[in-house]
């Protein structure tokens, strides 16, 4: 099972309960340690956190040495077996964690004798709201690894950057089976972000082995045969390993078939014990975004504007840089900066949630900023963006951009549940939950409008079915051209709009995320399915049951996996 770390870097602070402000798209390059197999996710956090206010200074972290000798371990020379009347000690830990990848290293200072391993490395996977780690003995007398939990939290002095927990071990394999324990667990950011330096103590014992007899507890692997045989219970295995947590939110995680049939997997709830599913309506969906592409692609189709025209010659309501076409709006190659990066915006939502922001405002924040690259020269993600094609499209049009995405492509497609709450009405969005000040905060107990109205293009309410309906008409050419459909889908990572994952870069994925909510859809043309997972809350993640269902849908299609 894969894992995408490129999101490592906020995630302490989204724990830390910093505002997420806006979806990030497609965008940048996932980056993992040569060890680890590339990931299927599209690179870039499904939110976009706003940082400590200062920066964080790196501590030293290693604890001071216990006194009097450790107890040894309880593995029985003769059979190799852990014995249960055996016990343990004290044990203190350092680990230096690389965010980019999601591995470290770690240093046994006290009790190396107790467990039987010096040092080694470790890979972590996110649950929904815990970290899981397994820490590789590659120096001692012992061999195999061992798996902790932990979950990590603001800690209490307030420094920005630093965090604790308390940790269980909940596995091990090989020479570690029945190691059982767990301490307390403390991290400090490195200033740049780029990782953090950690420290563990606590008691571990060898006893009777739990989670079956190789300790590995209730892990679960790809199994192709098994997604194709029974979708569901597929994915009903992967989101109960989530481990979410009652009354903080829910993940939900669905799979349409070209046909329609759905199979769903869903777990946590809201304040009123309702629990997701694909027929409800979603915040921070990615349809938003998508449509606006498919939306110009229209107009390209009925001859309006084409894709190398420059966009200045269109817009008038704000400046567009010279050079910059239609085809880079779409591509990310217009060299924009991206205005949710900017102070101006984040300090805007800090000091009024109530604001509404009008395009002009928010394209005016990086009028005056230096251009990220030369037009068509360097592809990246910018919300920027995606709201001057807004603009495109209403000035192309002479109507407001909701009205023309709701003729050109809600109706086509047949989404009954996708709508633009600023500007209509539409089914209430499942319940989030925010986290403001380091306490979770209900979408119903906060002012949603700055959020909403700055997202514009972006901010559409929708479902999974109704995402499905979508790819659904797009691969029937009921949206677009086959010409525009090809344009949209070149390149080799990034399309319009889409970003191209899988071996064969045969699977369309986007990722949005705004306060409360993260989605990731992934949609594989050749089948017609769609990959749908949804988080309802600012700290639950659903990053482990990606790679599997995406496995299982390319392995099901055919395709060698690298």
């Amino acid at each position: 099972m894969n894992t995408t770390y490129d999101s490592r870097a906020t995630r302490f602070l989204l724990v830390a309960g910093a505002l997420a402000v806006l979806a990030t798209g497609c965008g940048g390059n996932t980056s993992n340690s040569e060890e680890t197999e590339p990931s299927l996710v599209p690179s870039g956090p499904g939110v976009v956190a706003e940082g400590p206010s200062e920066a964080a200074t790196a501590a030293d972290t290693e604890p001071a040495a216990a006194e009097g000798p450790a107890e040894q371990s309880g593995i029985d020379d003769d059979t190799g077996e852990a014995s249960s009347s055996q016990t343990g000690g004290e044990i203190a830990i350092t680990a230096a964690i690389e965010f980019d990848s999601g591995t470290g290293t770690f240093e046994v200072h006290q009790g190396a004798d107790i467990v039987g391993c010096e040092a080694g490395s470790f890979a972590d996977e996110d649950l929904a709201a815990n970290i899981e780690r397994t820490l590789t003995c590659e120096l001692g007398e012992r061999t195999g690894t061992f798996t902790v939990q932990f979950r990590p939290e603001p800690d209490e002095s307030g420094e920005p950057g630093e965090f604790t927990s308390e940790w269980t071990v909940e596995g091990a394999t090989g020479d570690f089976v029945g190691l059982q324990g767990g301490g307390d667990w403390a991290a400090v950011m490195h200033v740049d972000e780029s990782g953090a330096d950690e420290s563990w103590s606590g008691e571990v014992v060898f006893g009777t082995p739990h989670g079956g007899a190789d300790g590995g507890g209730d892990a679960v692997t790809t199994n192709a045969d098994d997604f194709a045989g029974d979708t569901e219970a597929f994915l009903v295995a992967r989101v109960d390993r989530l481990q979410v947590p009652d009354d903080q939110g829910a993940v939900l995680v669905s799979v349409h078939d070209a046909d329609g049939t759905t199979s769903s997997a869903a777990a946590g709830n809201d304040s009123t014990g309702n629990v997701p599913e694909p027929s409800d309506a979603f915040r921070g969906t990615p349809v938003g975004h998508l449509m606006t592409v498919l939306t110009t692609l229209s107009l390209v189709d009925d001859d309006l504007i084409g894709l190398d025209d420059l966009v200045s010659d269109h817009v008038t309501r704000v400046v567009v840089p010279d050079g910059v076409t239609v085809r880079d709006l779409l591509q990310g190659t217009s060299g924009i900066p991206d205005y949710v990066s900017t102070d101006g915006f984040i300090d805007g939502l800090l000091q009024d949630q109530g604001r509404r922001w009008t395009p002009e405002e928010i394209v005016a924040l990086v009028a005056d900023l230096e251009p990220e690259s030369a037009p068509g020269t360097e592809q990246g993600f910018s919300n920027t963006n995606g709201v001057v094609a807004g603009i495109l499209i209403e000035e192309i049009t002479g109507r407001p951009v909701h009205e023309v995405m709701r003729d050109r492509v809600i109706v086509p497609a047949g989404m009954m549940s996708t709508y633009y709450p600023i500007a209509e009405d539409g089914p209430a969005p499942f319940e989030t939950y925010q986290v403001i000040d380091d306490e979770p905060v209900l979408s119903g107990d906060f002012d949603d409008t700055a959020i909403e109205t700055s997202a514009w293009v972006f901010g559409a309410i929708s479902s999974a079915d109704d995402v499905h309906a979508l790819f659904t008409a797009v691969d029937a050419g009921t949206i677009i051209s086959p010409e525009s459909l090809a344009e949209m889908t070149a390149g080799d990572e990034f399309g319009f709009g889409v970003e191209l994952i899988g071996p064969d870069k045969n699977i369309l994925a986007i990722g949005t995320g705004l306060p409360g909510t993260a989605v990731f859809v992934a949609h594989m043309p050749e089948t017609g399915r769609t990959a749908f997972f949804a988080s309802t809350s600012d700290v639950l993640r659903f990053d482990a049951v990606v790679d599997p269902v995406l496995d299982g849908m390319l392995a099901e299609a055919g395709v060698e996996q690298q």
